[in-house]
């Protein structure tokens, strides 16, 4: 929130100043949410600019279209990994189509759900598709809940949550790896990067994404599902959000409310301040490695997870 209205107030003053010099263009990404159209308000006042909304008629279709290249792309390539035959994609695509209000997000998801099949049959296709969840908050859950060790997901995932930054694949398997009782980076139980990267996959599925060798969520609304508001963590029980055509809508009017919400494993059950306990222990345990006996300058350049360490 403080970024976003210190980046209001700096572009404020950048088209408030008539005596600036050269076109400078900014292109702005957010969800329709009232506050947020209000602080950009003044931006329209004053200067010229282009609102371009993904909640009209024109746009969600536009949308939707592009959606559908998505899945057929997405057909070809699941159809290529399952040696599919020319009708089997045909059936594939055609059953996927049927379902409405489709977004990335779910996309994503039920060919994540199709390729880890063990076999491929048109009712077992038939079969993914109505079982595939039709809230972020389902979805959310169901991808945790198929975590081969939900000790370690859920660690890796307030390390993701409360980290300053990004972490690299090599950093991540670090963190997971170390403990205060360890002195001797040698001692450290590390898989290789590659190998690695397949843990955390089998850890967090689709939760996360590894991009660039770091380690992010697969979309903001992730973080808005593990981690409680103030509000909601004092007062009231948890609201989600809602898979809509645009993927743009989310939790102001969008009630998530069902039987399986009480059920939930993991929404909301990332408090900030364990996160942070988690980040503080890990860097103290880094910090009294043997690797940091040697003078500074021999370790610094070369070390990894430093800079996290000595914030």
């Amino acid at each position: 929130m403080n970024a976003r209205r210190k980046l209001t107030q700096a572009l404020e003053k950048l088209y408030r100043n008539v005596n600036r010099k050269g076109i400078l263009n900014f292109l702005i990404t957010s969800r329709p949410y009232v506050h947020l159209q209000r602080e950009f308000q003044i931006f329209k006042n004053a200067s010229p600019t282009i609102h371009l909304s993904g909640e009209d008629g024109v746009e969600v279709d536009r949308i939707e279209k592009e959606i559908n290249i998505v899945i057929q792309k997405r057909v070809e390539e699941t159809g290529a990994k399952l040696q599919l035959e020319e009708h089997k994609q045909l059936f594939l695509r055609n059953e996927i189509l049927l379902i409405p209000d489709r977004t990335y997000l779910w996309v994503t998801f039920i060919f994540d759900v199709i390729e880890t099949s063990l076999s491929y049959t048109n009712k077992k296709v038939q079969g993914s598709i109505k079982s595939v969840p039709r809230t972020v908050s389902e979805a959310y859950e169901r991808i945790l809940s198929q975590s081969l060790d939900e000790n370690k997901a859920r660690r890796l995932l307030h390390i993701v949550v409360g980290a300053a930054r990004p972490l690299a694949v090599k950093e991540m398997s670090i963190a997971l790896a170390i403990n205060l009782d360890c002195r001797e980076y040698a001692n450290l139980d590390l898989e290789p990067e590659a190998r690695f990267a397949t843990t955390v996959r089998n850890l967090c599925g689709l939760f996360v994404t590894i991009v660039d060798s770091n380690i992010y969520f697969l979309h903001q609304t992730a973080k808005v599902f593990l981690v409680p508001t103030l509000a909601l963590t004092a007062f009231s029980p948890a609201i989600g959000n809602s898979i809509t055509a645009t993927g743009t809508r989310s939790a102001d009017n969008q009630d998530d409310h069902n039987g399986n919400e009480r059920d939930s494993c993991w929404k909301q059950t990332l408090l900030p301040v364990e996160s942070n306990r988690i980040l503080l222990e890990i860097c103290m345990s880094y910090l009294l490695l043997d690797i940091f006996e040697q003078e500074v300058k021999d370790f610094y350049q070369q070390s990894i997870f430093i800079d996290l360490s000595i914030q």
